[in-house]
Formats: structure tokens, sequence, C-alpha cells
């Protein structure tokens, strides 16, 4: 505690090449049981901490000003320093005066042995793991999941590693899971350290999913966030993790307080981005400390299905080889099956030339018999037959 508040106390600003900002800390700490796991039934492994510690530590951070350290007097009861350099808040806890350090010796502090860990790799995602980049600022979703923190082992046991492997197949990066004064805490983000073009579809599919198989395991409430945040590996040799930094994830983290057992809340900036591809509805205007304007927040509820029908207004032009040849596959099929397979890359206009064709058809020949399915791959999970399935 005392380097950590000594460093604080002379680097009160942060200077860069485009400007200077200030920066403190507020310190909590407590003295008690705790309890911890290891999660290793999922495509990665997890770990925990929780306990009545850890709640009274979080409480006490909660009660700091700035450069404050406040503990719990569960640590008071349980140190030999003097008394006088704690200075009670209110029953429970306490201020710790600075004065206390110039009491410590740091000629007898006993420095923890270090040791290599083995298989980082079972805690760490893959694209961490190969991560070679500069940190960065991107345009990330960000979700938290909130649940009971008293949710027995045995339902944690299967909530956990369902949430992990969902994170995975839909193409996010779980972060951590945190338990504090207000429960239990998972962060997901998708958009980094791995990025895709669909992003938010990926992150509310997701949590639709998720909702939708652990409600027989355990009942949580999440909120959801999109926006630029600072994105990269945080930390040094002994202790780093990649995480995302922003004004999207504290709002995120706000939001949950305000979200209700199974609720699933957005921004309105997730929401006016997705409103035509999801059911959402408006839950109103809501205070978040550090926000001098009140924030508008929507609940989703499910996907749209979506419409197999494509409007193109624009005159089409080119592909008169490759229209041709299809028709007259298709033409033959009057007298004996075909098969015709396009191949292209995204956007190259694969549905628009379908589209003319189609249009062709109907146009020379009317209906005429023919039956047109259309069956809308989904490219997220890439299921098997999907279209058929579904």
């Amino acid at each position: 505690l005392k380097v950590i508040h000594d460093f604080f106390r002379e680097k009160t600003e942060i200077e860069t090449k485009y400007f200077s900002f200030s920066v403190g800390i507020k310190i909590g700490a407590a003295f008690g049981n705790i309890e911890w796991k290891i999660f290793d039934q999922a495509l990665k492994n997890a770990y925990f901490f929780r306990g009545t510690a850890i709640k009274q530590c979080a409480k006490a951070e909660s009660l700091a000003k700035s450069n404050e350290i406040i503990c719990h007097k569960g640590l008071l009861e349980n140190t030999n320093f003097s008394k006088d350099f704690f200075v009670p808040l209110n029953q429970y806890f306490y201020k710790i005066d600075r004065e206390i350090f110039n009491t410590i010796d740091e000629s007898v502090a006993i420095k923890a042995e270090e040791k290599a860990l083995p298989n980082n790799e079972k805690f760490i995602s893959d694209a961490v793991l190969n991560f070679n980049q500069k940190a960065e600022f991107r345009n990330i979703v960000t979700i938290f999941i909130a649940f009971n923190e008293k949710s027995s082992t045995k339902n944690l046991n299967e909530f956990i590693p369902q949430i992990i492997n969902k994170t995975s197949l839909y193409g996010g990066y779980f972060n951590k899971i945190d338990f504090g004064d207000k429960g239990g805490i998972a962060l997901i983000i998708f958009g980094a350290p791995l990025s895709y073009e669909n992003n938010i579809e990926r992150a509310l599919d997701f949590v639709l999913d998720l909702q939708k198989d652990s409600k027989n395991i355990l009942s949580f409430r999440a909120t959801i966030s999109f926006g630029m945040a600072y994105t990269g590996i945080v930390g040094n040799e002994d202790r780093c993790e990649y995480t995302a930094i922003g004004d999207v994830v504290n709002l995120d983290a706000k939001l949950t307080l305000k979200a209700k057992a199974e609720e699933i809340l957005v921004t309105e900036k997730l929401y006016e981005k997705m409103k035509d591809a999801y059911v959402f509805s408006e839950k109103g205007l809501v205070n978040l400390k550090g926000k001098s304007e009140k924030i508008k927040v929507f609940q989703l509820h499910k996907k749209q299905k979506k419409s197999t029908k494509k409007i193109f207004e624009e005159k089409f032009f080119g592909r008169k080889e490759e229209k041709n040849k299809i028709i007259g596959i298709l033409e033959n099929s009057y007298i004996s099956p075909n098969l015709c397979y396009i191949y292209g890359e995204a956007g190259i206009g694969k549905s628009r030339l379908i589209h003319e064709i189609k249009q062709n058809f109907l146009n020379e020949k009317g209906n005429d018999n023919i039956n047109w399915f259309h069956f809308l791959c989904e490219n997220i999970l890439q299921n098997s037959f999907n279209p058929i399935l579904y």
C-alpha cells in the first residue's frame, strides 16, 4: 500500500505528446476469508475470488476519495499498528492516516518468491497470446453480465463455462470475472482483439443465446454498449491483461446497476444501429453517476426474422455473359435436373445477379410453376444446414 500510495501522490499528472491529464487513486482494504475457484471445463480456463473480505474491500474503496485509503474494521482488529492512525468514518470503516507509512521498516519487507506459471495458454485466448500490436483506439461492444454473488458453486460451474464457450463461439473476448459489493460481474468484449464487420450483431446474438440456454441454471441481467475505447495489454511483466478502457466501458458498468433480473439493456447509440434487426422496447431516461445528463436506454427482447426480400433500385450493368450462361442452365432444367453454383467474394454482386436472373424469368415466363426458395446462411455460428434446420 505504501509503494502504491506514494507513487500516486508524487505522480499527480501524466504527460503525453498529445496532452496531459491528472491521475489519482482510491484504495480499499479489508481482512477476512475468501473463496476461490478455477473453472477448467470450458475452452479456456477462468478463475475468481469472492467472499466477505472482497465485498468489504470493494465497499471501502467506494467510500474513499482521491488518494485516500479506507479499510474495514476487520483489518484494524488484525494489525499491530497504533489505532491513532485509523480515523473512523462510521461504525465499520476507517480512513488510514498516511503517517502510518513512516513507521514501516522497509528493510524487513518480505519479497514474494518468483515462480513461473506453467500452461498460461489455458487461461489466455489465442488472440491475446499471439497479440503483437500496439494498443489502439477501437470501436468495440462491451457486455457486462451481472449475477447473484451468492450463486452456488454448482450453478457457477455450469454458468461460467457456458459464458466462456459461447463468447468464443460468437467471436468475442472473455475478459474477466469479478466479485465485489455489487455482486458477480463478467466482462465480455466484441471487436477486440479480433474484430468482424458485424461485431454488434455477434454481441447481441451471444447475449440472447446465453439467456435462452441458462434459464434453468442461473438468472442474470446484462448491459451492452458500443463506442470508442482504448484497447490493448495493460500492466507490466509481473501482472498484465488485455482489456478495454474508456467511457463506453464505464457507462456500461454503471448501467448494470439499473438493469433488473433477466433484463438486457442497451444504450441509445447501439439501439439506433440495430433497431431494424432486433426487437427493443424503450425503458426511458436514467441517471448514471458521473453523467451530467440522463441516458436513454432500451431493453433488448429478441432478433427479428430476416426478410428474404431484397430491393435493388439501381440499374443492372455488366455480368451479361454470366447472366446468359446461368439462364441457359436454368432453362435446360425444364428438360433435365441441373445445378448451378455461384461463387464470389463478399460484396461482389452475387445477390444482385441472382435477383436480375429471377426478374428475367418472371418477366418472360410469369410464374410458370417455378418455385423459388431462398435459404439464408448463418455467417456467425456457421452451422451446417442452418437455413433448413432453422
